[in-house]
């Protein structure tokens, strides 16, 4: 989504599968935080649009840099959901184990 008109933010939906996949990682007792690079103007417009979708998360946080690319030692590569449900649940994952020992 390029525009960040609240009004046309409210329009998009969510990616297949991604309310169920983000809402079992909440349940399962992962800490969910939506990273955006929307701007901080987009806050309000953004988390109205997370809950009418019933996303269930702990924080949302605005103001990610654009990049091209991100390298980031906890990352898991995003190509669909099924996909990444599936590496959470069979991958040996950086933080997995200190996500296991409670210690994330």
């Amino acid at each position: 989504l390029i525009s960040e008109d609240p009004f046309e933010l409210m329009k998009a939906e969510p990616l297949a599968n991604a309310v169920k996949a983000v809402n079992k990682l909440y349940e399962r007792g992962h800490h969910i935080v939506f990273y955006t690079a929307r701007n901080w103007e987009c806050f309000e417009a953004t988390k109205k649009w997370l809950d009418k979708h019933s996303f269930r998360y702990h924080s949302l946080e605005c103001g990610k840099l654009i990049a091209h690319i991100y390298i980031d030692d906890r990352a898991i590569r995003y190509c669909d959901w099924k996909n990444v449900m599936n590496d959470i649940d069979t991958s040996e994952l950086p933080g997995k184990r200190a996500w296991i020992n409670g210690h994330v």
